[in-house]
């Protein structure tokens, strides 16, 4: 009978210790918050994409967060090719001098990592942003930002309705000047996969935004006259392209 109570508390011990030990090993792959023995971080930007030229600079915005339920100091750097530049908070931050956070379990804060754009090809080019605990070095996120170099402007342009004659959205007939009659689809195109959103104005006023190519808008409304349709496009980092065409539209 004793041998069997003392079997029943060791097994009761055990499941204890267990119970106790499982949220102290949480663990997740590289990339996404980690928490162990209390500690965690997370480091997420909502714009991680941006297009510049050659001899440019761009800033991100990045997001850290103390997902553990300790206060916390972390080492953060930014690292790329040795032709981009990195800074966070302007300041050079890599694995030797790496920029400190302190951050209270829960909180977060922003800070900036620019990338000054040396003579690199054209093209996309990472830049590794880390986060590593003081107190726990298994305790780390990182994420991945993105320069696309390319030395085009930004262009963007009009392609429907174009010169002739449109019933209905179907173009019928070439003429020297786009004649609508009913409704119409308009319709944009840009040569550049970097467009954040592109917005559409009838005479100067904005009537519809799209933020995925095909970039289109239905200008369905009651209308009859001669109008001014136009194009804006804005990339990631706050380029601007425009296009305008002459409409005349019959839609009473």
């Amino acid at each position: 009978m004793k041998e069997k109570i003392r079997r029943a508390r060791t097994s009761i011990s055990f499941l204890v210790m267990v119970a106790f030990m499982l949220p102290m090993v949480i663990s997740v792959y590289a990339g996404e918050p980690r928490l162990i023995g209390g500690y965690g971080v997370d480091l997420s930007c909502d714009d991680p994409y941006h297009n510049v030229k050659g001899g440019s600079s761009t800033t991100f915005i990045v997001q850290i967060k103390n997902t553990g339920t300790l206060d916390d100091t972390y080492e953060v750097t930014a690292t790329s090719i040795e032709e981009i530049v990195c800074t966070v908070n302007g300041v050079n931050a890599d694995q030797f001098t790496p920029y400190l956070i302190t951050l209270q379990a829960g909180t977060s804060t922003t800070f900036e990592v620019t990338a000054k754009i040396g003579d690199v090809p054209e093209g996309r080019w990472a830049i590794i942003v880390s986060a590593y605990s003081q107190n726990d070095t298994n305790t780390y996120d990182y994420i991945e930002l993105i320069v696309n170099v390319n030395e085009e402007d930004l262009s963007i342009k009009i392609t429907q309705p174009t010169n002739g004659l449109y019933i209905q959205n179907k173009k019928i007939i070439p003429l020297a000047f786009p004649l609508v009659i009913g409704e119409i689809i308009i319709q944009a195109r840009s040569s550049q996969d970097s467009i954040d959103r592109v917005e559409f104005y009838i005479d100067g006023e904005i009537r519809s935004v799209d933020y995925e190519a095909p970039y289109t808008w239905l200008w369905d409304e009651k209308i009859v006259g001669g109008h001014t349709v136009k194009a804006v496009a804005y990339d990631k980092v706050g380029n601007i392209a425009t296009d305008e065409q002459g409409v005349w539209i019959f839609n009473p």
